[in-house]
């Protein structure tokens, strides 16, 4: 009777240790895509979409976008929008879960890449951030 106990308390500690990890909140997951990358230049200009979605079922208020400008290896300019361009340009600066945003940027053909940071707070109380690379042809 006793072995009988033992085994049902060792398959029942068994059991939480292995659920152990799935309690916990799960994290928004950031993810940022270019359409098209690299982009071509068109009259002096390239020109691409910003694709901002969240990818693991989680919603996120975006708090800054940070766009780097660069010419070769050299940073030649830093843009930061923060949630109030977000609702005033994009009209929100939250994603859902499982949804995207999308930014149409630009510059001139002088500049070689951009990189994209951006940060935020999911609805799990979570700081979250993703970089994306969009490259010129």
């Amino acid at each position: 009777m006793l072995s009988k106990k033992l085994f049902w308390i060792f398959m029942v500690a068994i059991l939480l240790i292995s659920l152990a990890g799935c309690v916990g909140l799960k994290t928004a997951q950031l993810e940022i895509t270019f359409d098209p990358n690299p982009v071509p230049c068109e009259n002096e200009h390239l020109s691409w979409k910003t694709i901002i979605s969240e990818i693991n079922g989680v919603g996120v208020t975006l708090e800054t976008i940070v766009q780097d400008v660069y010419v070769g290896d050299e940073k030649v300019a830093s843009h930061t929008y923060d949630e109030v361009w977000m609702e005033e340009w994009l009209g929100s600066s939250y994603i859902p879960a499982f949804s995207s945003m999308t930014i149409t940027a630009g510059c001139g053909c002088m500049v070689t890449h951009e990189i994209f940071t951006v940060n935020g707070i999911d609805n799990n109380g979570h700081e979250v951030q993703a970089t994306g690379r969009v490259d010129a042809l």
